[in-house]
Parts: structure tokens; sequence; C-alpha cells
């Protein structure tokens, strides 16, 4: 029988019918009350929104149920595995899908889930970059902390401050590198840019086979390619300096520090420490212009300045502590007054020296010397020096003039030599011993 209430309760009267006619009703039976079996009422997943609507998972998804949804705004479907696609929502636009199940013999089940399109995100911006000596800064223009921020290179390492400064480091010379930089948050769109920028590079590149000036030599370098020698003058002032070029167009260059630099009077030219701090000096650049100090052979990105109205430019910058010691050359390079591409490099020493004292470490004797003490050509102060040879340094000598070859003691003093007694000397201390002993003996025997 069908077609009944569930949970209302009925009674049956049974009645025959034959040709005849038919028979009266049979006493009414016991009151019975149908029942269905309990429907499928949908659970649902994790809301996940997307530009134009939301999806969602039903958790307890049965095919043998027939689905039907309905949704107060835009469009909504579900596919055979129960996944509910809603689109068609603005922006920030909310939705409610109300989702009902139907089968034969079980009550039917509904439930609604709500979600909302994600808002729009926030696709970066950039300013414009700026060449480092191995890779290259930029700002985010529309930089929010309200957003995560992510950042990967194509090269090098990149990271991005509070601020929203990028740096990237580690490229060469001229290495370009692309970053790709990724916002998130919270009911947002992700947002995502890229900008590319590369590592500073000479504008002037001297010949990576053959160094654009000896060393105690000076070049000039044209936009062209070509060269042409130039004077480098050796400057005995305090601090010592060399001056490349002639006419308006020159470099200076000396140690900005105690123990950065010394004049080289063999090679004709200045001797720059590593890890040391230099300063360079040019005039005759363009003004307004920027000018660029460069160390070869591998290029080596030093340091840039603007250029003074009056043509003029000083800049410090650290001789690289890695860097391989030998004949170098430091460039400057810019444009000159005609606003023409041109360079001057100055053939240099670069050398180590730990102490600081301007002595070579290979040739310096003495390590450790004090600061701004004088030394001697093998890098010995006068404290260090030993005057006599005797292994004992000056410092600690309380006996400067020991013979050559004479043992001495700590403080640099020959040590006292005992005489090596001869052979009769040895019998008479033998025989006084013995006599003394008899004596001694005799005296006990007489009193005893």
């Amino acid at each position: 029988m069908s077609g009944l209430t569930n949970g209302t309760a009925y009674t049956f009267t049974v009645t025959a019918t034959n040709s005849v006619g038919t028979g009266a009703a049979s006493s009414p039976s016991a009151a019975v009350t149908p029942t269905a079996t309990s429907g499928l009422t949908p659970v649902f997943g994790i809301v996940n929104a997307t530009a134009d609507g939301f999806t969602v998972q039903v958790g307890n998804y049965d095919a043998d149920y027939t689905w039907s949804l309905t949704t107060t705004a835009g469009s909504v479907n579900i596919n055979g595995n129960g996944l509910i696609t809603v689109t068609g929502l603005a922006r920030g636009e909310s939705a409610t899908v109300t989702v009902s199940t139907t089968r034969d013999g079980y009550d039917d089940g509904s439930a609604t889930i709500q979600g909302t399109a994600l808002l729009l995100g926030l696709a970066p911006t950039f300013g414009s970059t700026s060449a480092t000596a191995d890779g290259f800064t930029v700002a985010v223009s529309n930089y929010d902390a309200d957003y995560t921020w992510s950042v990967i290179s194509t090269a090098g390492s990149v990271t991005i401050d509070s601020s929203g400064v990028i740096t990237v480091t580690g490229l060469a010379a001229g290495e370009t590198a692309t970053v790709t930089v990724t916002t998130t948050r919270e009911g947002y769109e992700d947002g995502t840019a890229t900008v590319q920028g590369s590592a500073a590079e000479p504008m002037l590149s001297a010949n990576p086979n053959e160094p654009a000036a000896p060393s105690g030599e000076a070049t000039y370098i044209f936009g062209d390619g070509s060269t042409e020698d130039t004077p480098l003058t050796l400057n005995s002032t305090t601090p010592s300096s060399i001056t490349a070029g002639a006419g308006e167009f020159q470099m200076d260059l000396q140690g900005n520090e105690d123990g950065a630099a010394r004049l080289d009077e063999i090679r004709q030219t200045l001797v720059f420490f590593t890890g040391k701090q230099g300063l360079a000096t040019g005039r005759g650049f363009l003004p307004g212009s920027e000018a660029e100090i460069w160390l070869f052979s591998t290029p080596r990105f030093l340091a840039s300045t603007r250029v003074q109205t009056d043509g003029t430019f000083s800049r410090t910058f650290d001789v690289p502590p890695d860097i391989e010691v030998g004949e170098h050359v430091i460039q400057a390079e810019g444009l000159d007054t005609n606003s023409q591409p041109k360079a001057i490099a100055a053939g240099v020493i670069v050398a180590s020296d730990e102490d600081g004292d301007l002595v070579d470490d290979p040739i310096d004797q003495c390590s450790g010397t004090a600061p701004g003490a004088d030394v001697d050509a093998e890098g010995c102060s006068e404290a260090q020096q030993d005057d006599d040879n005797d292994g004992v340094a000056n410092a600690a000598d309380q006996c400067v003039d020991s013979p050559s070859g004479q043992p001495v003691n700590s403080v640099g003093c020959p040590q006292e030599v005992l005489p090596v007694p001869g052979l009769n000397t040895l019998m008479t201390a033998l025989l006084a011993a013995l006599l003394s002993g008899l004596g001694l003996w005799v005296r006990r025997r007489r009193f005893s």
C-alpha cells in the first residue's frame, strides 16, 4: 500500500466482492502508523573562494540520491563527485546555496552553505631598478603590509623588506635576473607580477685578456673602444696618491685610512691593501652625470657617485678582501664635458697587509706590529727588532749587546757558565771528603 502519510495512524477493513455482490466489511484492524527510513542531510567541506564565486565539496555525497541545488545569486551546479561550483558572482559578493536530497523510501534531506567570491587582489607594481655591484634593488610602488609577499629570482638571491624594497644579490657584473613577486591575503585573489634588472657593468669594458693599463701606467678609454696612453704621476704627499691622466679629464687615487695604501717607487704606482678603504677623485666629468669606479680584470663594481656642478667627484670605495693580490686596474668612467662616454684607467697593485704596517705580508718578518709604529723594510718596528740577534726582541732585551752565539736567558742576557773542574781538582776534593770522613770515625771510636 502506498500514498499514506508517514506518522499518521491508519486502520483497515476488508470486504469481499464477487459476481453476486460485495459482502459485509470485516472488523477494523489494529491501528498502523507508517514510517520511512531517514534520508541524507548534506554536510560540506571547506568553502574555497574563486574570482567569481566559490566551490565546496559535499562531504557525504551519495550518487543513489537525487541532488538538487538553488542559489540566491549567480549559478550553481554539482558534479558526479559532489563538488558544488558557484559562478557569476561579483567581486566580494556572497551567495547561499540550498542543497536537497531525495530517494524513494527515504526522508528528504536538505542543508545550506554560504560562500563569497574573492575580492580583487593586489598586483604588484614597481619603480625603477637600481644596479648594484652584484645585483639590483627596486621598490614596490603599491606595497601593502596587509598582504603576504613572496619573491623568487631566476638568478642570485632575493629578499623583500618591510617597506617593499626588493634586493637581488649574487649576480655577476651585467648579469640579469627576473624576480616574480606574489601577494596573498585571506578573501582576496592572489596577485603576481615580474620585474627584471641587472647587476652593474662597466660602460667601457677593458679587454679581459689584457689589462687596460699595465702597472704604473694610465690609459684613456673612449666610447668607440679606442684607447690612448696618458701619464700616471706619483704624488709623494701625505697621504700618498697617484694621478692618472693629463688635461681636464683626470683621476686621483689614494688610501682613505691608515694602512690602506702606499707608493711603490720601483713599479711606479700605488699599492692598495685588501680589506681597506680607498678614495677616488675625478675632474673633467659632465656635471650632474653619474661616475662609476670599477676594479679589473674581472669587473668588480666598487662605487658610484653624482658629479658635482664643477665637474668633479669624490668617492670612497672598499678594496675587496677576497680579491687576488697582484696587478689590477682601477677605472673611473662616465661622461666627459662633451657628454661623450670616457674612462680613465690606472694600473695599480693590490697586496695583503694584515698588521697594517704598509709592508706586504709575503716579506713581512714581524706580524702583529703595533698600529702606527715605524717599521723597517722587513716590517719590524724598533720594539720587534733584535739588534744583537740573540733571539730576544729589543723591547724585552735587557742586554742589547750580547756576544754572538752566546746563550741568553729570557730577557736577552748571557747565561752564567760554570767552569768544568779539572782532574786534580776532582781528586783533591775526593781526598778531602775521605779524610773528613775518617776523622769523624776516629772521634766516634775515642768517645765510645
